[in-house]
């Protein structure tokens, strides 16, 4: 008799602990790709709000023909053709490229290839300009 009460008991109790989940509580999908597409710099590294460092500047390649990368067609938060470009990086899973003015390192951009992300990183700033999937 006494299991049976106890065992009533931590029904009841374990009853209330349980919470639903109402369709106000979950996000839609276009709300997830939205808060997604929020430029965050909780989702840069440090190493990537950082320039490169001369020695990698000076063995990269100089862009000629910047138009040859689809990342740069839709973004907005920068002109990449107003700089000289170079390509940092190239391999599998990442593409670097940064943006010098007049010797200066102003931009930098991040795309990594498995999930087509797009980061556009403010060098002066260390601000994330744009972190978005295209």
């Amino acid at each position: 008799m006494k299991n049976w009460i106890a065992l009533s008991l931590a029904t009841v109790l374990l009853g209330a602990c349980t919470s639903e989940v109402s369709e106000e509580d979950t996000l839609s999908q276009e709300e997830e790709a939205a808060v997604e597409e929020e430029v965050s710099d909780a989702g840069a590294t440090d190493e990537e709000l950082a320039p490169v460092n001369s020695e990698s500047l000076d063995e990269s390649e100089i862009i000629s023909d910047i138009t040859q990368y689809e990342e740069f067609e839709e973004q907005d938060v920068f002109d990449p053709s107003q700089f000289d470009a170079y390509l940092v990086e190239d391999s599998y899973g990442v593409r670097i490229i940064v943006f010098v003015e007049e010797g200066t390192q102003r931009f930098k951009s991040i795309f990594t290839k498995e999930d087509n992300r797009f980061k556009v990183i403010d060098l002066e700033t260390e601000e994330v300009l744009l972190d978005a999937p295209i």
